[in-house]
């Protein structure tokens, strides 16, 4: 009767306080998806089964066990490869990714004051 009883508390427990084994292991997997594979073609270290994404994944989880932050990690890794290692690219991007915006729209209107001009000398 005492060992049932222990049974149903020990099953209450771990359902009440789930170990935090998991919880860490989907957070290392999800900082997985987040680096990109050097030698894969667009695949994160996670998808690969390159050497290359197995040593990563390797080095990361030693550097999660040592006690490290994701964003420490990524620092160290942005400094060692570059940042072709993250699939997240820096803020100051986004200049590059709206100046041919900029630039198609200084044209368009650079043409439109020249057919302005063009029709009132007529």
């Amino acid at each position: 009767m005492i060992l049932k009883n222990f049974y149903k508390l020990f099953l209450l427990f771990l359902l009440l306080f789930p170990f935090n084994v998991t919880s860490q292991e989907q957070i290392r997997i999800d900082f997985y998806k987040t680096i990109r594979c050097l030698v894969c073609d667009g695949q994160s270290i996670y998808d690969s089964e390159t050497a290359f994404a197995q040593n990563l994944r390797e080095q990361i989880k030693l550097k999660f066990n040592q006690g490290l932050t994701k964003k420490e990690i990524k620092n160290e890794l942005l400094t060692i490869y570059g940042e072709d290692i993250s699939f997240q690219p820096k803020k100051n991007k986004i200049f590059l990714w709206f100046s041919p915006f900029i630039i198609l729209s200084l044209i368009f209107s650079l043409n439109i004051s020249r057919y302005k001009k063009k029709l009132n000398k007529k």
